[in-house]
């Protein structure tokens, strides 16, 4: 049993020390990357943006699929839009304008409907906490 049982030596741990170092500060390096940026260009394509943690996010138009900032490119965007929304590869930017104005138009709308007044919650808060004794 002994001779399965054996202590890792100082070289050893000295090299998984310096991998783990160097693995740590690969990692640091990705998150601070630059960001791509969006274009205004890219509305062309179907795309707008939502504001992330990392950087902007483009957003697709047409099925408000939200994907990574490293997405960003153009090549990748178009590709997106060929794949996912072939019928819509050939608009033109007026109508994806038009879209975007009608999606922010309906989400505004559904906010509005939807809020519920500070009082309103009060009063539930307490029918449930009577409900509940």
């Amino acid at each position: 049993m002994d001779k399965f049982v054996t202590k890792r030596s100082e070289k050893k741990v000295n090299i998984l020390h310096s991998k783990t170092e160097k693995h740590q500060q690969n990692i640091k390096t990705l998150k601070s990357s630059k960001s791509r940026q969006y274009n205004d260009c890219y509305l062309s394509i179907g795309f707008t943006w939502r504001d992330g943690s990392v950087g902007p996010l483009p957003l697709c138009i047409i099925c408000g699929e939200q994907l990574s900032n490293s997405a960003m490119a153009p090549v990748k965007l178009k590709r997106h839009l060929i794949t996912k929304h072939g019928q819509f590869a050939k608009k033109d930017v007026e109508f994806f304008k038009r879209l975007l104005k009608n999606k922010d138009k309906q989400t505004t709308k559904f906010q509005a409907t939807v809020k519920v007044s500070d009082k309103t919650q009060e009063a539930s808060f307490l029918v449930a906490e009577l409900v509940a004794k």
